[in-house]
């Protein structure tokens, strides 16, 4: 049997044949359910979004950031120990070789203190600590940065997963024409219909869960706020019955 769906990717209304075998499952918040036998009343199950820092995925990536920026502070704190102790025996070697060159008399035609070999020898010293210094320092930061940009990347590998297996627990009647990319085109979104007042029916998930519960249309709730797909007629006709029975 043929029938009239909407398609995204077109923009037109096409023909299609009817899957009448078309499975629901769960997905962003709920789906509703389809096809099943009519002896036996729609039961559906509630799927509210987890909070992405309980998966133990994610948990695993949040220890790898607190345990590089442990390595790196712990690394930063030591270098710069161990570079403020040298730089006090550098200072001393120093002075010390200013204070001899200043004891010892030279025949020189510029001053015998400053062209004196031991003090050029510890301030060259000087100059390479510093050198080292910033060396290990920029060393520090770039694999920290590095190491950093590694760990974030896994993360959003973790997030791209996770939304594929959303669009994964869509009805193949939505999987065939809903991606990642288009997918916000199929939303249509409740706006001012659903408040948290006493003029207005449908105030919180809870009421909106209710009303949509029996709809068999894919609904749920993002940033954007509350939302259904359709991508054909049907899906906007049940939801006009769904909101016109509601009131």
């Amino acid at each position: 049997m043929k029938k009239k769906i909407f398609d995204i990717r077109s923009g037109h209304y096409i023909l299609t044949e009817d899957d009448s075998s078309s499975a629901s499952t769960d997905t962003t918040q709920q789906t509703g359910s389809e096809n099943k036998p009519q002896d036996h009343p729609k039961q559906q199950n509630a799927v509210m979004n987890k909070s992405v820092e309980s998966s133990p995925d994610i948990q695993k990536v949040n220890a790898a950031v607190e345990a590089e920026n442990k390595r790196y502070s712990d690394s930063k704190a030591h270098t710069q120990t161990t570079y403020t102790t040298q730089k006090t025996a550098a200072e001393d070697a120093i002075n010390k070789a200013l204070a001899d060159a200043g004891r010892q008399y030279a025949e020189t035609s510029f001053d015998s203190v400053q062209t004196n070999p031991a003090v050029i020898t510890a301030k060259k010293n000087m100059l390479d600590l510093e050198l080292k210094y910033a060396e290990a320092m920029a060393k520090l930061e770039v694999d920290h940065a590095r190491n950093i940009h590694r760990i974030e990347n896994e993360r959003l590998q973790i997030f791209s997963k996770m939304n594929n297996e959303s669009i994964n627990r869509l009805p193949l009647k939505y999987r065939r024409f809903l991606n990642e990319s288009n997918i916000h085109q199929a939303k249509i979104y409740m706006g001012t219909l659903v408040q948290n007042d006493d003029e207005h029916i449908i105030k919180d998930m809870n009421d909106f869960k209710r009303v949509f519960r029996d709809s068999a249309l894919v609904y749920g709730k993002d940033k954007n706020g509350y939302y259904t797909l359709c991508i054909d007629q049907e899906d906007f006709d049940k939801l006009y019955n769904t909101l016109q029975e509601a009131g």
